[in-house]
C-alpha cells in the first residue's frame, strides 16, 4: 500500500449507517483539490444534492487512482468542534483535538461546513468507486490492508469511543487519537490524500417527543420530556400540515410593581390558526381559575425563507386586574429548516407612557414554527450576535484613532514651504516695509 497514490477522504460515516442531518463536515488536504469550492454563509444548511455537486464528484471524478478512507463518530456538532478544540484561545493547541487542528494547520487545502445532510454521503461515495470498500473498526489495521492501487478504493472506519454521557471531552479526545492513528500512516507513505470529518448525528440538548396517549388527538398534543420531572413552559400548535413548538425553561413577566413567573408547564393553544406553510397565528394561554396569562404572537415566513416573529402581545389577568401589553419579539428569526433557541431573551414592550408591564424574559427559549421531523425540534440555530462588547470597544478605539492620524496627516498636509530662497551669488531679496 505505500507504493499506491493514495487520495483519501476522512468521512466520520459508515455506508450501512443511517447519518442524521445537520452534523459537521469539515476536510483538510495535502493536495489542491479542496481549493475553489463554494463557500458556505454562515447559518446556511448544505443538502445532499448541493454536497454531492460541489464536494464529492470533484473527489470521485479523480482520473487517477486513489483511496478514499471514511470515518464515523457518533455524535459530533460545530459546537463540540469549537468547544472542545479551545477555538477562541489563540495559544491553544487543540485541546481534545490537537491532532485534528495540527492537520488542518498543516494542509494545502481545506473546507469547514458547520451544518450538512450527509445521510447520503456514504452510499453515494461507494456507487462511484470502481475499486474496493472495506469496513473497519480498528485504525491500526489500515496498514494491513492489500488494496488494488489501479482502482478507486472506499475504506470506513467506525470510530468507537467509551460511552461515558458525562465526560463528552474525553470521548472526543478518543476520537482524535485515532484519527492520529491513520494520519500517521498516511503521512509515513508519503502519498496524497484528502481528509473529511463528520458525524452520524448532531447531539440534541434538549428532546421532546409526542406522548403516546395524545397521538392519536387531533389538532393539538401534548408534549412530555422523555419521562422526565423538569418543569418547563411548553406549548405545541399542530393542525393538519402546521406544527409549531414553543419551549422556555422559565417565563418572567417585569412589571412596574415587581416580577411574576408564568406557569411552567403545556399551554393550551386554542384559538392558533394556519393559513399556510408561511403564515402561522400562534394563541398560547393559562387559566389555572385565579390567574390567567396569554401570548398572541403573528409568525410569517419571508422571500429568503427565514421565518420571525413580526407581532407579539401578551395578556395577563390576575386578581382581577388585565393587563395588556404589545411587546417586540422580532428578535426570533433563523433560516426555515432550523429552530430558534437562546440562552435568554428579552422582549421588550412597545409604546410610550406609563407602561404596566416592562418586558417578558424567556430563560433557555426554544421555538419552532416550520420543518418540525419526527415530533422533535430540528437543529437549533443559536441568538449568538456578530459583535461582542470587545470587539466594539476595539472598533470603537480603532476608529478613534484613524480620526486621530487622519486630522495629522491633513495638518501636515495643509502645511505650505517657501518658494524662494536668498542667493548669495544673486540679488538680494528685499522685503517692503511700510513707515509705519
Amino acid at each position: 500500500m505505500d507504493k499506491q497514490n493514495i487520495f483519501t477522504i476522512l468521512l466520520f460515516q459508515l455506508t450501512t449507517i443511517v447519518i442524521g442531518k445537520h452534523v459537521p463536515v469539515i476536510g483538510w488536504s495535502n493536495s489542491r483539490l479542496l481549493e475553489k469550492t463554494p463557500t458556505i454563509p454562515a447559518g446556511h444548511f448544505v443538502n445532499s444534492d448541493f454536497l454531492q455537486k460541489n464536494y464529492l464528484d470533484r473527489l470521485v471524478a479523480s482520473t487517477a487512482p486513489h483511496t478514499i478512507c471514511v470515518f464515523v463518530i457518533d455524535k459530533l456538532s460545530i459546537d463540540d468542534i469549537t468547544k472542545y478544540s479551545d477555538a477562541y484561545n489563540s495559544d491553544s493547541t487543540g485541546n481534545a483535538l490537537a491532532n485534528l487542528r495540527v492537520a488542518l494547520e498543516t494542509s494545502a487545502s481545506s473546507i469547514v461546513l458547520p451544518s450538512v445532510d450527509s445521510s447520503e454521503l456514504g452510499s453515494y461515495l461507494s456507487s462511484k468507486v470502481n475499486g474496493q470498500v472495506i469496513e473497519l473498526t480498528d485504525p491500526s489495521s489500515l496498514k494491513d490492508k492489500s488494496l488494488d492501487a489501479t482502482k478507486t478504493n472506499v475504506i470506513i472506519f467506525q470510530l468507537t469511543t467509551s460511552p461515558n454521557t458525562n465526560d463528552r471531552e474525553n470521548e472526543i479526545r478518543e476520537a482524535d487519537k485515532m484519527i492520529e492513528v491513520v494520519m500517521s500512516e498516511l503521512n509515513s507513505m508519503s502519498t496524497p490524500y484528502t481528509a473529511l470529518l463528520t458525524a452520524q448525528q448532531a447531539p440534541i440538548k434538549k428532546k421532546l417527543t409526542v406522548n403516546s396517549k395524545d397521538s392519536v388527538k387531533v389538532g393539538r398534543h401534548i408534549l412530555e420530556s422523555n419521562g422526565q420531572d423538569d418543569k418547563f413552559f411548553f406549548a405545541n400548535y399542530t393542525e393538519g400540515a402546521c406544527q409549531v413548538f414553543f419551549y422556555s425553561e422559565s417565563v418572567i413577566v417585569e412589571k412596574a410593581d415587581g416580577k411574576d413567573s408564568l406557569p411552567q408547564e403545556t399551554w393550551d393553544t386554542t384559538g392558533s390558526n394556519c393559513t399556510s406553510t408561511k403564515s402561522v397565528f400562534l394563541v398560547m394561554s393559562n387559566d389555572n381559575g385565579t390567574n390567567s396569562y396569554k401570548f398572541e404572537m403573528d409568525i410569517q415566513l419571508d422571500k429568503y425563507n427565514f421565518w420571525n416573529v413580526i407581532k407579539a402581545t401578551f395578556t395577563m389577568d390576575t386578581n382581577g386586574t388585565q393587563l395588556m401589553q404589545a411587546i417586540d419579539m422580532t428578535f426570533v428569526e433563523t433560516p426555515e429548516q432550523f429552530s430558534y433557541h437562546c440562552v435568554q431573551s428579552e422582549a421588550k414592550s412597545t409604546g410610550s407612557g406609563d407602561l404596566k408591564i416592562k418586558k417578558v424574559i424567556f430563560n433557555d427559549l426554544q421555538m419552532q414554527p416550520f420543518k418540525i421531523e419526527n415530533n422533535q425540534f430540528s437543529y437549533p440555530n443559536d441568538c449568538i450576535g456578530f459583535f461582542s462588547e470587545g470587539i466594539w470597544m476595539g472598533l470603537v478605539t480603532g476608529l478613534i484613532v484613524i480620526l486621530i492620524l487622519a486630522f495629522g496627516f491633513g495638518m501636515l498636509a495643509s502645511l505650505s514651504v517657501m518658494d524662494k530662497f536668498d542667493d548669495p551669488k544673486g540679488k538680494t531679496i528685499t522685503v517692503a516695509q511700510s513707515s509705519e
